[in-house]
């Protein structure tokens, strides 16, 4: 229809002629001198856990083989990344970025004619400041940092993500600090019979065959008479026929003392 006027447009046809989804004021122009074209980027949705607002397009590597475009925010240059091959960009012009420990961080939106621009056979990486490619507000959603993401190996080697489960064991105690938290509390108190621990577990099979551990027995007979079959030795203040006895047993400075208690009868 000649004349026809389009009273309700396409929310990305309507933002054609601004620097959306970067603000108005971004110049779009690296380090090296490059403008990056308004139109490049149709629109995105960026929400990194734990990015400080606000987030910009802080560098574009450019090889042979790949393109790399990183993205920044207040108090880091390299919040997450998104890579692609120059020759072979992705048909729906979607690019996925992931952070530091590879979880989904947002994603940029273009075309595959647009992204092939990007790319060339000399290798080059140009950087970016915030004032130059700062996104608008409206496509980066904040996300809070959840404290402990994850847990690596040793050699840091392997991080791990999913359902973990901390066991305490050898003199070491997990609990939740208040109780029912999200707090765990670590205590070592160490197992001052470890020997014998080793022993009895079989942990350690050298311990075991040699017999490490070897009970000391320091009291060996009370006036002539030795222990019980299980060598202990019990004293104790009266029999069970009588409650009524003159005997005290009591510990005194690393000893046991034994009196008579009670008046001279006359």
């Amino acid at each position: 229809m000649s004349g026809a006027r389009i009273i309700f447009p396409e929310f990305r046809d309507e933002q054609s002629d601004s620097r959306y989804p970067f603000i108005d004021t971004a110049t779009l122009t690296a380090n090296t001198g490059a403008l990056l074209n308004r139109d490049t980027f149709v629109d995105a949705a960026i929400y990194p856990i734990g990015a400080v607002a606000p987030l910009y397009i802080s560098s574009i590597a450019v090889t042979s083989n790949a393109v790399t475009i990183t993205i920044g925010d207040q108090t880091r240059t390299g919040v997450c990344t998104t890579t692609y091959a120059p020759l072979d960009p992705p048909e729906s012009g979607e690019l996925a970025l992931t952070d530091s420990y590879g979880r989904p961080a947002g994603t940029l939106i273009s075309e595959r004619t647009k992204l092939a621009l990007i790319g060339g056979l000399a290798p080059v990486v140009h950087t970016f400041t915030a004032r130059a490619t700062e996104f608008v507000a409206g496509v980066v959603y904040p996300a809070q940092e959840p404290g402990v993401r994850g847990l690596t190996t040793p050699n840091n080697s392997e991080l791990i993500t999913d359902d973990i489960w901390l066991v305490g064991r050898d003199g070491v105690m997990l609990r939740a600090d208040p109780p029912n938290s999200n707090i765990i509390r670590v205590d070592i108190v160490g197992v001052p019979l470890f020997k014998r621990l080793q022993c009895v577990n079989g942990d350690n099979e050298e311990l075991t065959t040699i017999g490490a551990f070897t009970p000391k027995t320091f009291l060996r007979t009370i006036n002539g008479y030795g222990p019980d079959e299980f060598g202990n030795f019990n004293i104790t203040v009266a029999a069970k026929a009588t409650e009524a006895t003159i005997l005290r047993i009591y510990p005194e400075n690393n000893v046991i003392k034994i009196t008579a208690a009670g008046s001279k009868v006359l």
